[in-house]
């Protein structure tokens, strides 16, 4: 299987490990949880793994914590891994997209 990081990734790893918010273990979770993925094999049910919608449409999203979200895209041969969301930064901007929405 082919693993892909996109830049916006690499940046949210880095972001998070300078915050201070994350510890080795979160990160280490976060690499089982790559490798698993990476290796076709089902996630625990705590992951609380689902597809997305709208722009981030044949997306798929998995918990890590209650506020750190892996968002990724799997196909046969590769996986991307997309983002690393922290609940309230994206909260936010899901608001500012429907307001948007709205008011167009």
């Amino acid at each position: 299987m082919i693993i892909k990081l996109d830049k916006k990734f690499k940046k949210d790893i880095k972001r998070d490990k300078n915050s201070g918010k994350f510890n080795d273990n979160d990160f280490n979770e976060l690499k089982l949880v790559m490798t698993n993925l990476a290796g076709d094999i089902v996630l625990d049910k705590k992951y609380l793994t689902h597809k997305l919608v709208g722009n981030w449409l044949c997306y798929q999203e998995c918990h890590l914590k209650s506020n750190w979200l892996l968002i990724y895209k799997a196909s046969k041969n590769q996986i991307n891994f997309a983002d690393l969301a922290r609940t309230n930064n994206y909260l936010k901007n899901i608001k500012i997209l429907k307001w948007v929405e709205e008011e167009n």
